[in-house]
Parts: C-alpha cells; structure tokens; sequence
C-alpha cells in the first residue's frame, strides 16, 4: 500500500508573515554586527555538528522521510524530508551561495533569480550526500579564506531577505546551516519516538 503524502503548502509558499518580518530583522542586525570569521566559524561549526549527528546513521533511516513539527525558518513544504534529502539542501545551497559571491565580487551580472523552490532536494537523496557535504564544506572554506574582502556595493536579492551583498550572503550560510540542523535533530528525534504523534 503506497504511503499516504501530508498535505502541506506548495514549495516556494514561504514563511508565515510575523516570523518573516522577525527573521528578516534579526538577520540584519546579525550580518550588520559579525566578521567574515565569525560567520565562517558558525558554518564550520553547525557542519561538523550536522556531520556527527548523522556518522552512525543507516541507509534505511537516512532515506525515510519522516514529517516533523514546523520549525523556525523552514517553509511548511520543507517538513516531510528524509536526513539525505536534508544534507543534499545544504550541498545544493552551499555552491550555489559561492557563486554568487563570486560573481559579485567579480562585478558580473548573475541573472538567474533565486527561487526557494529551485534548491528542494530528491526523495532519492542517499548516504553520499554526507562526503558531498564535507568538499563542499572545504571548497567554500578554501574559497572564502582566498579572498581579500568581502565588500562590495553589488547585491543579489534572496526572495526572503532581499538584496544582499557577498557578506550578507556569506552570513547567512552559517545561519542557513544551523537551521537546518535543528531540522535534522527534530528528524532524529521522530526517529527515536518510532514516528509517534509527528504532526
């Protein structure tokens, strides 16, 4: 018998106004007040932690998709993911984010518009996204150390955040990836309750 799917709202839909305006606000104040080093030093932080949360994890477990309680700072489409498909946002957002600084750094016009629903991941998502995580995690470290500055007047807009210039980007990256290691706790969690009461 084919699993019944949630019914939740269509990728791209967003997040609830209030905590939009909130995020939006903190996230100013947040890029406005830390150094490149230490928005570098929370994602090398929040990766190794997503990196030993999921070390022992099987295959079985790491593909099943498991419907999780709304977190802050996750769409509602964003709930039923597997620990894979989780792990493979993060190695869709990472190059991606590099890209953008790059091209704002460079002075060059990137055209393409950044859509929440362009960086869903697979329900085929398996365990190799764990060694993707971790070059993508040293190629964005290579990249960032490399670079002399990351001050630039250019601006490419998130559809959550607005424009945002290569320090705004590079600063939400690391918030980027600790939301979504809470996300894989409250996975791992639903696991430890046998799927139990998950809304």
């Amino acid at each position: 018998m084919k699993k019944e799917q949630p019914k939740l709202q269509a990728a791209g839909h967003g997040l609830p106004w209030p905590e939009l305006a909130l995020s939006r606000l903190g996230f100013k104040i947040y890029q406005r007040t830390v150094s490149p080093k230490t928005a570098l030093s929370l994602l090398q932080a929040e990766t190794k932690s997503i990196l030993s949360l999921l070390q022992s994890v099987d295959e079985a477990k790491g593909r099943t998709r498991v419907l999780i309680p709304r977190i802050f700072g996750i769409e509602d489409s964003s709930r039923y993911w597997s620990l894979f498909m989780t792990v493979e946002h993060l190695n869709i957002v990472i190059p991606a984010v590099m890209g953008f600084i790059s091209s704002l750094l460079d002075r060059q016009d990137y055209a393409r518009e950044v859509r929440i629903q362009d960086v869903k991941p697979q329900e085929q998502a398996g365990p190799e996204q764990l060694e993707t995580l971790k070059q993508n995690q040293m190629r964005y470290e290579k990249f960032i150390l490399s670079l002399e500055s990351l001050r630039s007047c250019r601006r490419h807009p998130h559809p959550w955040f607005g424009p945002l210039h290569p320090h705004g980007w590079h600063c939400l990256l690391g918030v980027h990836q600790l939301i979504h290691r809470r996300q894989i706790e409250r996975i791992l969690s639903a696991y430890s309750r046998g799927f139990a009461r998950v809304p």
